[in-house]
């Protein structure tokens, strides 16, 4: 069976040590949720646990919620998320051997290229349980879902993956 996920996404050599870099892949918009992730770093922040976070994607037709998911981040996490715009195959590949968890807060979703690629790279996918990725993901072994209309669930997934090489190194491997 044709495997849609390039070869080059199994072969990224697997991090030795964490350091709490998260990744998005996507268009930046409401259904896509990304202001819930944000705000989860906020409140870890204020608890003294940082994670920083690179965007890949843009804006689609609601530069509006984009405009407000920037402006967040400059004012209550600044510095800690980096708006790379839309990447390339090769860049994608980079970005993932430098990262440790993937994050995809949607509100509707269907099976994600993104998610298949960031499994098949053996990293932890941080996922909301919608569409189709309760089918990609199993809960606590292959990944982790939460409910993305509940930010208290998504912030207990990063509190427990914090600094957490083992862990996090488990469920890489079984993604």
């Amino acid at each position: 069976i044709y495997n849609a996920v390039s070869q080059a996404f199994f072969n990224i050599p697997v991090k030795s040590q964490m350091t709490n870099q998260l990744l998005y892949v996507g268009v930046i918009n409401e259904r896509k949720n990304l202001m819930a992730l944000l705000e989860v770093m906020a409140q870890l922040k204020a608890e003294g646990i940082i994670f920083n976070l690179s965007v890949v994607g843009g804006a689609d037709q609601d530069k509006g919620y984009f405009d407000l998911v920037q402006e967040f981040a400059s004012q209550r996490i600044a510095g800690q998320v980096d708006f790379l715009g839309w990447r390339g195959q090769t860049e994608l590949l980079a970005l993932l051997a430098s990262h440790d968890i993937i994050v995809l807060p949607s509100r509707q979703e269907t099976l994600p290229m993104s998610v298949a690629e960031a499994m098949g790279a053996g990293k932890v996918v941080v996922v909301s349980n919608v569409g189709g990725l309760p089918e990609m993901v199993a809960d606590l072994e292959t990944g982790f879902l939460f409910d993305p209309f509940n930010v208290h669930e998504l912030k207990n997934i990063l509190k427990i993956l914090n600094q957490n090489n083992v862990l996090v190194q488990q469920v890489g491997e079984k993604a």
